[in-house]
């Protein structure tokens, strides 16, 4: 649910990283928003401004410095329709984990 409270700062992020998010919507089933935000609980307060019923909610996160190159490999890997993939949750987070590893050496 959108809270005009939350803290939209993340001083914790190192220079140059992103995340990589998973956000998901009761209204769009088996369908999940994979995306890149310096801070993903600003863009999920965004997100829930257009939805009536705030029904937008966070997945699943990792911050990669390599955010573009995780972000449309996932897209390109699961054919994805703009930034929407239709897909098992686990199964798009292991692939942007695997992304993740494979640019960051982890």
């Amino acid at each position: 649910r959108y809270n005009k409270n939350i803290k939209v700062e993340d001083s914790n992020m190192p220079v140059g990283f992103k995340y990589i998010y998973i956000f998901s919507n009761p209204a769009f089933p088996n369908q999940y928003k994979v995306g890149q935000a310096k801070n993903w609980k600003k863009r999920l307060n965004q997100y829930q401004t257009s939805d009536p019923s705030r029904g937008y909610k966070c997945e699943f996160s990792i911050q990669t410095k390599e955010y573009s190159y995780v972000e449309k490999s996932t897209h390109k890997y699961f054919n994805a329709n703009k930034e929407w993939v239709k897909a098992d949750l686990k199964e798009i987070i292991n692939k942007i984990k695997y992304y993740s590893k494979k640019v960051n050496g982890k």
